[in-house]
């Protein structure tokens, strides 16, 4: 079903029920996934949320949706102010709950999109710590540290904090291509090739069709052949 098929579908729900909070917030979320009108949508989806808001005002999950309505304008558009209302909208949630486990995955999302991966990796790690233990928030926390640990990488800094925290990534998810690979990238701009070549091989037998880690273990194999 595309999404104005669903659009329309949940719009006959409001109809049916104008003071259905569900109903509104589901309306509001269907128009938004039609991302590539997210701009021409945006006053309507706006309105929908607004009105799902006076039904039940304390909602965080609504909240949420409007935090992240304001992220996806900001991608959509690359003007940061949209960003500033997301980040004013996740504070109201943080307002009426702010030990809720989906506030603390949606900011972290925020975050990572936004390249803030340090305040990413803070969110989560303080989510696991109050105790939540859904796999999203998880496996959030190992795709944040390799966000940063790929991060050091590109600017060839800090990289043995890098190797720090791909290795906490690794420690969370063991087997999965992209974050070996990562692995693979730091060592070899460390200098470290046998290494490196040990974790990109484990990385292209996981993605052997993904074209940077093919690419890397082109880039390690030339380095190693130098030796």
């Amino acid at each position: 079903m595309s999404s104005s098929e669903l659009a329309d579908m949940f719009q006959y729900a409001v109809e049916l029920d104008p003071e259905s909070h569900d109903a509104r917030r589901t309306f509001a979320t269907a128009i938004r996934g039609d991302f590539g009108n997210l701009e021409k949508n945006f006053s309507e989806i706006m309105v929908e949320y607004e009105k799902a808001l006076s039904c039940k005002p304390n909602h965080i999950a609504t909240h949420i949706c409007i935090a992240d309505t304001y992220m996806f304008m900001a991608i959509k558009t690359e003007n940061d102010d949209y960003n500033k209302s997301a980040l004013e909208w996740f504070a109201k949630a943080s307002g009426i709950d702010p030990n809720n486990e989906q506030l603390f995955y949606a900011m972290a999302n925020f975050y990572r999109y936004n390249e803030r991966y340090d305040e990413a990796i803070l969110k989560l790690e303080e989510a696991i710590s109050l105790g939540f233990k859904d796999e999203h928030i998880i496996e959030g926390l190992a795709e944040a540290y390799n966000d940063k640990a790929y991060s050091l990488y590109r600017k060839g800094e800090n990289l043995e904090k890098g190797l720090e925290l791909i290795d906490k990534a690794i420690a969370i998810i063991p087997n999965d291509g992209i974050i070996l690979s990562t692995k693979a990238e730091l060592l070899y701009k460390m200098g470290r090739f046998e290494e490196a070549y040990t974790y990109i091989k484990r990385g292209i037998v996981l993605e052997p069709d993904h074209p940077e880690i093919k690419q890397n273990l082109k880039m390690i194999e030339e380095a190693l052949k130098e030796l």
